[in-house]
């Protein structure tokens, strides 16, 4: 009975943890490296396409990810294994306006961000931006482009604006 209790107490603790604050890098890598999905809502207004992303994840559990969606307002954290290509990151909007990638590698990876094969990315401390226009209903190709001899943990997360504000 006790390891019922147990079992049924530390997705709860879990649960409660991540909604006071972010749960620590080395938690997320070994729920990542165990099969599971991370992704942290930073928009409320993002919480059907949160839904969408997590049901994709799971539907693609175990699968080679090539592509992925990375809806605005979704911070998604990912894996990246030596000798193996991330995935590109697919960026839609539904209005014209800037969109910014972030990237923080987490000390893990260096990336050199690119939206379909273009970009120039800046650094800002540990993460690094891309910032690009987009127009309505067109989907962005965004790949990392790491060393593959690079290997850990990273988190990926994509704003939209209407107007452009120098990529903050």
């Amino acid at each position: 009975m006790r390891f019922i209790i147990i079992a049924l107490l530390i997705p709860l603790v879990l649960c409660v943890y991540a909604v006071g604050k972010d749960l620590p890098d080395e938690l997320i890598e070994v729920l990542v490296e165990t099969g599971g999905s991370y992704t942290v809502l930073e928009d409320a207004q993002a919480q059907d396409a949160w839904a969408k992303l997590m049901i994709y994840l799971d539907d693609h559990r175990g699968q080679s990810i090539k592509e992925l969606p990375l809806p605005f307002g979704v911070k998604y954290y990912g894996l990246a294994v030596s000798g193996k290509e991330t995935p590109a990151f697919l960026v839609t909007s539904q209005t014209s306006g800037f969109v910014t990638i972030t990237l923080d590698g987490k000390g893990n990876i260096t990336p050199k961000l690119k939206v379909d094969n273009d970009g120039k990315q800046s650094r800002l401390g540990d993460e690094y931006q891309l910032s690009f226009m987009v127009s309505a209903g067109k989907t962005y190709s965004v790949t990392i482009n790491r060393a593959l001899s690079e290997a850990g943990l990273y988190s990926i997360s994509a704003k939209f604006r209407r107007s452009w504000s120098g990529g903050k």
